[in-house]
């Protein structure tokens, strides 16, 4: 009340506060059904502020999670990346599992989550046939990616906070994250099309047309409703730089530093020396590169 600077609280939102409780005001279900949307921000708002969800007001997710596949795939995909760049995600994720909400319910997640298995994805995989050990391999270091992307992604955010730097699409690399969390279903998808090549004994189709393909299939399945086209074109220049560092042919190296996605290309690799996809001795070869003058450069 501004006359007489009284704080009226009709919900009992100060005892919630104190008690570090979020509570939907009014009916839970009827609020989800009106908008499934507000379950993904309840969870958000729950991992940023370090509050419990009401039991009332979280009783309902595992029935109503399917609701969130009829919301429209543009503003689930906004609320994505809010979760992405929220500097909780990981946080974010856990409490979706927890509530029983469907991580796939959510486009680019409906992709990597797939079986929607997020902490232990070796149940899903560990005693499937139809999955070759390369691809089994390849799925076990999917998730240690996941976890290392969006931990260095939550770090990234909380320490720009600390300098009064909030996070945004403008402060933190979306593409980057993309290109991460997508890179081990680009690959599967690229081991697919070289086998095929090798069974139709066609040489020209090599391991980086294999990669082409898959790169171009992957993407045709991310509509413009999921991840816009500015960050396709980086995720495909992260990407492709990626074998030049495998590659290590002298005149694509030469070429590198003129390559506009170097610097985010190289910390990929970096992400990928972390999981223990590349070895030691190949990371520390492009440390010294990437740290040398030009001179140097052309002498290694």
């Amino acid at each position: 009340n501004p006359i007489t600077q009284e704080l009226l609280d009709y919900h009992n939102g100060i005892k919630d506060m104190s008690q570090k409780i979020l509570r939907i005001i009014g009916e839970p279900e009827v609020r989800y059904r009106e908008d499934p949307v507000r379950m993904i921000r309840a969870i958000r708002l729950a991992a940023k502020l370090q509050l419990n969800i009401d039991e009332k007001s979280s009783a309902s997710f595992q029935e109503l999670g399917e609701l969130l596949h009829h919301v429209n795939k543009s503003r689930l995909s906004d609320e994505m990346i809010k979760i992405l760049i929220s500097g909780y995600s990981l946080n974010c994720l856990n409490i979706f599992q927890k509530q029983g909400i469907p991580l796939n319910c959510m486009p680019l997640f409906e992709c990597i989550f797939s079986d929607n298995n997020y902490i232990s994805p070796e149940n899903s995989i560990a005693n499937n046939d139809n999955v070759d050990d390369e691809n089994k391999n390849l799925v076990s270091l999917k998730y240690k990616m996941i976890n290392a992307v969006l931990q260095q992604t939550d770090n990234q955010v909380q320490e720009n906070r600390k300098k009064g730097i909030h996070s945004s699409v403008e402060n933190v690399n979306v593409s980057f994250i993309f290109a991460a969390l997508l890179w081990f279903d680009m690959l599967i998808l690229r081991n697919k099309y070289f086998q095929k090549f090798a069974a139709e004994n066609a040489p020209n189709k090599n391991l980086v047309f294999a990669t082409q393909q898959a790169i171009s299939e992957l993407m045709s399945q991310m509509n413009k409703d999921i991840i816009s086209r500015k960050y396709i074109g980086e995720i495909r220049g992260i990407w492709l730089i990626q074998q030049i560092f495998e590659n290590q042919k002298p005149n694509q190296i030469l070429n590198l530093p003129k390559l506009p996605q170097v610097q985010e290309a190289f910390r990929f690799l970096q992400l990928r020396h972390q999981i223990g996809e590349i070895s030691d001795d190949l990371m520390s070869w492009w440390e010294n590169f990437m740290q040398s003058n030009i001179q140097t450069k052309e002498s290694l």
